[in-house]
């Protein structure tokens, strides 16, 4: 089975990308696999909110707790065989790693199970220049095979995208492509037509850059856990997830939004990533999806109407901020 591996770093746009994959898929009928490293399975519920996916009745599953190339390998490995205990209904494998995963030793778990096409490396064009001095980041975008850029539309300038893309080239020979939303045509990502190959046979794939990467990454980490990451920049990213069963006030939302999650004098706090689903007491029929990644972009969408019991939750994922302080922001915007 076909399988295309998503990762990049925080906030890049990953499950945008996934949900734009699953809304033009054609006739393809792909199993998605999720790893979130928080306790909220935001990334998941969004995916399954995506009509072609559910419609398939493939279930998208997540990989909670832990990262997807240390903690949970075990786990993935067990999710992709109860996959490929359906090859007859199912046509691709998607991965989406967390953010703070290295790929190279996913692939090099799954690389016996399935057949590796790609590994897509979605990079955020308003902040991969600081990235790149973490060695995760150049991780992730020295084992891609595509690299896609995204948010150019934020760097205001086709020089500075140039210059953006002048840094990657730099680690990578990829091939790199411009989006805004992870908008891209998805025959450059997977086979289209995968389906008339017939399910039964197993093609071979080999791709040496990748091959040799994981063959070394993977003799290092069995000697030594996590001896591919570089431990203290993996332990100042930390996860916050917040839930209310209430609704929230919209206007008290503004100033959590505004005020502490993304305030004007940012000191130490950094948030990289935000995303989750919003009930507001002004309008608690309609199932609002927010994004918040780096400093300049936040997005929110109207999903329709609620299918289950209205609520509001996040998954925050940063640096530097305070957990108790942030929490209790969140609270106060219980609509009362």
């Amino acid at each position: 089975m076909p399988m295309l591996l998503v990762t990049g770093f925080l906030g890049s746009g990953k499950t945008t990308l996934l949900r734009h994959l699953l809304t033009n898929k054609s006739n393809l009928r792909i199993a998605v696999l999720v790893n979130e490293i928080g306790s909220i399975d935001i990334d998941g519920e969004l995916l399954r909110s995506c009509d072609n996916n559910a419609g398939l009745g493939i279930c998208t599953q997540e990989l909670t707790n832990g990262c997807v190339c240390c903690n949970v390998r075990d786990d993935l490995r067990r999710e992709v065989l109860k996959v490929l205990e359906r090859r007859e209904t199912v046509d691709y494998l998607v991965i989406e790693t967390s953010g703070a995963a290295d790929p190279r030793p996913v692939a090099a778990s799954l690389n016996k199970l399935c057949r590796l096409d790609l590994v897509v490396t979605v990079v955020d064009a308003t902040a991969i220049s600081s990235q790149l001095e973490t060695k995760l980041a150049r991780q992730q975008i020295s084992a891609a095979d595509f690299i896609l850029l995204n948010k150019v539309d934020l760097l205001g300038s086709e020089q500075a995208v140039s210059e953006v893309e002048r840094e990657i080239s730099k680690l990578s020979s990829a091939k790199i492509v411009k989006t805004e939303y992870g908008r891209v045509p998805i025959e450059l990502l997977m086979d289209l037509h995968v389906e008339t190959m017939g399910r039964g046979g197993h093609a071979h794939f080999h791709n040496k850059k990748l091959h040799a990467g994981f063959e070394d990454h993977t003799a290092h980490h069995e000697g030594q856990h996590h001896g591919g990451h570089d431990e203290q920049e993996r332990s100042s990213i930390r996860t916050l997830a917040l839930s209310l069963t209430g609704p929230v006030s919209l206007r008290k939302f503004q100033r959590f939004l505004y005020g502490d999650l993304l305030p004007e004098e940012l000191g130490s706090n950094l948030v990289m990533r935000a995303k989750g689903l919003i009930c507001f007491a002004e309008c608690r029929r309609h199932k609002l999806e927010l994004h918040v990644s780096g400093l300049q972009r936040v997005d929110v969408t109207h999903e329709g109407a609620w299918e289950s019991t209205p609520k509001t939750k996040m998954v925050i994922i940063g640096s530097g901020f305070d957990h108790a302080r942030m929490q209790a922001a969140f609270e106060a915007c219980e609509a009362r």
